[in-house]
């Protein structure tokens, strides 16, 4: 959802809207629909005019209404979106932000984790500098129950170390992140045969979809294209500075250069987050970090011993230079590879192993990670971990 004034629409809204009608992929969130409608001064009235605003600074009023217009609204609204929040925004616990967020001087998300509670106007309002007059454009998109990326990233489910989730066994999480990732880059292989750049790939931007046909209970699916660009004759384009601070490369931070090779460096910083679980330069300044990743070589430094394969694909993705880095469609290649090597080394180890067991293992069958969304919270919990063998 973004807002504007009438003159900034075709560039903010309506071009993400197009764009993302037309890039259909099972690896890309699907969009249905797209409505756009006005912020008049009434409304905004009546949506600064509940009990949940006390306490909010600096939020302007509009005075043309009077009580018993704004009252009549607040009383005749029916919409889904509720006009306030449950709380107060003063009293709400840890703020508007959520954990696994990524927030700074370029982009913020702050929605990804509220407790199962829906978004307000007044926080909508409140968040995009909404006033009376503007242009809000909603993009209607497909349903993915179960969060960003960062839910699983979370849990544990991606953590190939010895040291991970018991719940969770080593194969298992391994060819959880090995999978995931291949997902990720598959959606990032069609926009990039599209001519598009997404400008924008991280967690919060990777949606997760419900799926009992795969072993993790779930699909990875590529979202949001606010920030994407259509590549036409050239292999770049060269825009505005925008993007989330710890996802962009040297290039797109100096000189605002977007490419499927910038996208590729996101990937590779999305990829050590999912293995981690850690955000990347966490607890670094937004300053520090362009500074650091320009001028100093800064990066995450890969885990020692674990998956070095992986990690040498991650060191290219992460490259300095950008015609160094790999493409999307060798990403698709070495991941669907890499994870048929672990399934075969597990299958050759419950052989040799012998016993009940190990036939069980050598069949296919695996711990699953069956994440459940309770309703009530809002958070995926980990369910009974069940023994299946899946059909994939």
């Amino acid at each position: 959802l973004s807002g504007g004034l009438p003159s900034q629409l075709p560039a903010r809204a309506l071009a993400e809207a197009v764009l993302a009608r037309d890039l259909a992929h099972p690896q890309v969130i699907h969009t249905y629909d797209v409505r756009t409608c006005e912020v008049t001064p009434l409304f905004a009235a009546a949506v600064y005019s509940g009990p949940a605003t006390a306490g909010v600074a600096g939020q302007a009023r509009s005075t043309a209404a009077s009580k018993q217009e704004v009252q009549e609204v607040v009383q005749g609204y029916k919409g889904l979106t509720p006009l306030w929040p449950d709380k107060p925004l003063s009293t709400r616990a840890g703020g508007s932000k959520g954990a696994g967020d990524t927030c700074d001087s370029f982009a913020c998300d702050n929605w990804s984790d509220r407790g199962g509670q829906a978004i307000s106007w007044l926080e909508l309002l409140m968040t995009l500098g909404a006033k009376p007059g503007d242009l809000l454009t909603a993009i209607i998109m497909q349903q993915a129950k179960l969060g960003t990326l960062w839910v699983p990233i979370r849990a544990g489910v991606f953590d190939a170390s010895q040291q991970g989730s018991p719940q969770f066994p080593l194969v298992t999480r391994a060819r959880a992140l090995l999978r995931t990732a291949r997902e990720v880059a598959t959606g990032l292989e069609h926009l990039h045969a599209c001519g598009v750049v997404h400008g924008d790939i991280k967690p919060g931007n990777i949606l997760l979809n419900d799926s009992r046909a795969d072993k993790r209970g779930f699909t990875a699916l590529v979202a949001d294209f606010g920030l994407a660009h259509v590549l036409l004759a050239s292999k770049h384009v060269s825009s505005d500075v925008a993007g989330t601070t710890a996802y962009m490369s040297p290039e797109l931070l100096g000189m605002g250069r977007s490419s499927a090779a910038s996208d590729m460096y996101a990937f590779g910083i999305t990829l050590w987050e999912m293995t981690t679980g850690r955000h990347a330069h966490d607890k670094m300044r937004a300053v520090d970090i362009v500074l650091g990743v320009q001028l100093h070589g800064l990066r995450p430094e890969w885990p020692p011993g674990l998956l070095p394969d992986v990690g040498d694909f991650y060191k290219r993705c992460v490259s300095a230079v950008a015609t160094e880095r790999p493409t999307a469609a060798e990403a698709v290649t070495f991941f669907g590879e890499a994870e048929e090597r672990v399934r075969a080394a597990a299958r050759g180890n419950a052989a040799a192993a012998g016993g009940p067991a190990a036939a069980g293992e050598a069949s296919g069958a695996q711990s699953q990670y069956n994440p459940s969304f309770d309703a009530t919270r809002g958070r995926s919990v980990e369910s009974a971990m069940t023994r299946t063998s899946p059909s994939k």
